[in-house]
């Protein structure tokens, strides 16, 4: 029996739907016939032949690998037989959905489990305290210092001996610092290195650049591997470190880039394709922008970071853009 229109696995433009079902069905069955009828399917219209490359580079990228994991894990834990049975299934299943696609990506994720888990099982060694994605937790350090960790985010501390230090080992990071000049405030991340006395910052971490915004106060910003590169900040200012520099110290409207403490998200006049990027790191599940041109429209507005989903789908309709919400909640925007 057909797929009802009602049915949330079918998408919203009929040929992403036929790319989708001829890409399991390759997967699942290539033999001569159905490479036949693939073909004559991709010579009817050239939209086709896009859509198909589109639904071949999603199945590849690490986000949606990693979006997998938690149905890979459910299908580890099934015995051999149930496993072989949903396999048959879908091999003599005359019409693949999403649904299947999405299983059997999970199905085929399990073989890589061990690979995908082994840096978060190194990150979980080395923090004291951790966030998952949409998450965020206050903590009080020893001195009396608060420090708010923002959405999948890890950190271990230092209070040792007097010591005041703390390294961000992956996301972001608020910062209020109790004064004591005795014993300065220390935090590194991948890049840079921060040392205050007394003041509100926040530092930000990613695999090739470092940000710090400063509130209030004044800090210190140095380079990991050259301490004597370095810039000061004063309120409302903030500075980018990568391996090689320090950007110049550039002043930023603190209340919006710092607006995450307080559950919101702001963006001004910024890239949909930036927004996205941005609230894509409270939603849990992979976010995919397929228009350059639909990417590349400004946007502005103010969000609640518990709704990210909602955010997008704002923004998106805002930018004349449609949004098309998959199984696991992959979310494509076009």
């Amino acid at each position: 029996m057909g797929r009802q229109e009602t049915d949330p696995y079918r998408h919203q433009d009929s040929v992403v739907d036929a790319a989708l079902d001829w890409f399991v069905r390759l997967e699942a069955n290539c033999d001569a016939l159905t490479r036949l009828e693939f073909e004559r399917w991709l010579e009817a219209d050239s939209k086709n032949a896009k859509a198909f490359e589109q639904i071949k580079d999603m199945s590849g990228s690490a986000a949606l690998r990693a979006a997998s994991m938690i149905d890979a894990e459910k299908l580890a834990s099934l015995d051999r037989s149930n496993v072989a049975r949903a396999a048959q299934k879908q091999r003599v299943g005359r019409r693949f959905g999403v649904k299947a696609w999405l299983s059997m990506a999970a199905a085929l994720a399990v073989v890589a489990i061990g690979a995908v888990q082994l840096p978060g099982l190194m990150l979980r060694w080395q923090a004291d305290y951790m966030t998952a994605a949409g998450d965020f937790r206050q903590i009080s350090l020893p001195d009396g210092s608060v420090m708010m960790l923002n959405t999948a985010s890890a950190a271990a501390v230092d209070f040792d001996n007097g010591r005041r230090g703390v390294r961000l080992l992956e996301g972001e990071a608020f910062f209020k610092v109790v004064p004591d000049p005795a014993h300065p405030f220390l935090v590194s991340a991948a890049f840079s290195h921060v040392q205050v006395t007394g003041t509100a910052f926040a530092v930000r971490t990613g695999s090739q650049i470092d940000t710090v915004t400063l509130e209030r106060g004044h800090v210190e910003v140095s380079r990991l591997n050259d301490a004597a590169d370095m810039a000061s900040l004063d309120p409302g200012e903030m500075v980018e470190v990568t391996s090689d520099a320090l950007s110049p110290v550039r002043t930023v409207d603190a209340q919006s880039a710092l607006a995450w403490v307080g559950g919101r998200i702001v963006f001004r006049n910024d890239l949909l394709s930036a927004a996205v990027r941005d609230l894509a790191r409270y939603y849990p599940e992979p976010i995919f922008v397929l228009s350059s041109r639909v990417g590349n429209i400004r946007v502005t507005g103010n969000y609640r970071l518990d709704d990210p989903e909602g955010a997008i789908r704002n923004l998106a309709e805002a930018a004349g853009a449609k949004v098309s919400r998959l199984p696991g909640g992959v979310l494509i925007l076009r």
